[in-house]
């Protein structure tokens, strides 16, 4: 199997109230345990809205360290651009882009 790159940190996030009377899970923290995963995603994390996020076809949040540089670019430099989970990814990575993957792709992380 072809390595395409390297998970850097592992995030999830409890479900609190957030603006307008809705519920957000974005706030994903690092955790250096193993997390188990299934169909629905990793067993500790939550998601604010299921009709967008999580669920069996968007189980996982995979989101590139090498997109933060060009956000700080476009936006400046904020505190939220300086550790991974600003997009509620569940997963940073390196080398896994637009340029390395599609969608329909199928990867494997360790186990998963």
């Amino acid at each position: 199997m072809k390595k395409l790159g390297v998970i850097n940190s592992v995030l999830v996030g409890k479900t609190v109230a957030f603006a307008h009377g809705t519920q957000s899970a974005i706030n994903k923290q690092v955790l250096s345990e193993r997390q188990h995963a299934t169909e629905l995603g990793f067993t500790n994390d939550e998601q604010g809205d299921p009709r967008f996020h999580g669920g069996i076809q968007k189980a996982l949040h995979i989101y590139p360290s090498e997109h933060y540089p060009v956000w700080e670019k476009d936006l400046g430099s904020k505190a939220i651009f300086q550790s991974a989970g600003a997009f509620g990814e569940n997963l940073s990575s390196s080398g896994v882009t637009e340029a390395s993957i599609c969608l329909n792709d199928k990867i494997r992380i360790g186990s998963t």
